[in-house]
């Protein structure tokens, strides 16, 4: 199959992405290119700070270490792993040149989320 256009590129946290993760079986299959960025925290980082907010507490939200580029390679994809900030911008550019789907795994650190929610009106994660 002929890949031709602009790739698309999306983000999401390591927990987003498990849930739809083996769609690249799908996008290999059809020719779809695109960049996938995956904020990766070990965590259901959105449902940990909510359940902080919201109960004081928080269950059920480590996930476990898996290495992105391996899984993308299993596909026939392109992985990338960032471990300085300033590799983001290369790597990108050298993504979007793939002729197949990438996926670039960048660690994060959420540790300041809970500080963001105290500026957030209740109302809105009630």
């Amino acid at each position: 199959m002929v890949r031709t256009g602009s790739p698309v590129i999306s983000v999401s946290g390591d927990g987003g992405f498990l849930f739809t993760a083996t769609e690249l079986e799908t996008t290999m299959r059809m020719g779809s290119r695109f960049v996938h960025v995956i904020w990766n925290s070990n965590s259901y980082n959105m449902v940990e700070f909510q359940e902080q907010a919201h109960y004081g507490r928080v269950s059920g939200i480590q996930l476990g270490d898996y290495d992105v580029v391996k899984f993308a390679e299993s596909f026939g994809a392109k992985g990338y792993k960032i471990n300085h900030a300033d590799e983001l911008g290369p790597v990108l550019r050298d993504a979007l040149t793939q002729p197949v789907p990438a996926l670039i795994n960048v660690p994060v650190d959420y540790s300041d989320n809970i500080q963001l929610m105290q500026n957030v009106h209740q109302e809105f994660i009630h």
